[in-house]
């Protein structure tokens, strides 16, 4: 019971977005992403320095775990603090 009604509720509201105009936002999977951004944003760490520290980070490049923080800010629409 509970999840039709809850279907019904996503269904409407969407048909509400949409019909404003609205389009659906990519979705985004990758976590350690959003790890990092706060990392750079919360202590203001630089893409290097989280890479040194991070167990995860040992086969990604500065390069690439830069680029990772500095699309999903510009994607949330958040200012970076200082050059990643």
């Amino acid at each position: 019971m509970f999840d039709e009604k809850f279907k019904e509720f996503c269904d409407a509201v969407e048909g509400k977005a949409e019909a404003a105009g609205m389009k659906r936002t990519r979705e985004k999977r990758e976590h350690d992403h959003f790890f990092w951004l706060a990392r750079h944003l919360v202590k203001d760490e630089k893409a290097g320095d989280i890479k040194r520290r991070g167990v995860k980070l040992q086969k990604t490049s500065v390069r690439t775990s830069n680029k990772a923080i500095t699309a999903l800010a510009r994607e949330l629409e958040l200012p970076l603090r200082s050059e990643t």
